[in-house]
């Protein structure tokens, strides 16, 4: 068959192309489930680098010039999250200004002196069941 293929182009073409010279590399076309190999692939973040992650997705992505992105998307992102906590009232240092929380203490006091309340509560319930006993 690749004889008679031959013959005919290289009496077209005026060429001279051996039929024994091709070479026939068939290859399976089975369906893939993309979203599953992304998924796990997307699992071994933390293992893996993420420039090898990328490399091994069933997309054709630069890792590099995706790293790269990913990089000034995260600065963009730090920026603007800066802005906002600023626009919210707060330092960069996460220190809030002008808010009823001046002191964290005074809420750590508070939680202490309603616990307190409720042991006292619970001491008194468990005496009178004790009298009524």
């Amino acid at each position: 068959m690749w004889e008679i293929i031959t013959d005919r182009i290289n009496l077209k073409k005026n060429t001279e192309y051996d039929f024994r010279d091709i070479e026939v590399i068939l290859t399976r076309n089975l369906p893939t489930n993309n979203q599953e190999i992304t998924d796990n692939w997307l699992k071994l973040r933390g293992l893996l680098s993420d420039k090898t992650v990328i490399d091994h997705l069933p997309y054709d992505l630069d890792s590099e010039s995706e790293l790269a992105e990913m990089d000034a998307q995260n600065e963009a992102n730090i920026e603007k999250n800066m802005e906002n906590m600023q626009k919210m009232g707060q330092d960069i240092n996460g220190m809030a200004l002008n808010t009823k929380q001046d002191n964290p203490n005074k809420q750590l006091e508070q939680t202490d002196e309603v616990k307190q309340q409720n042991i006292k509560q619970s001491d008194t319930i468990t005496q009178k069941e004790e009298k009524e006993e």
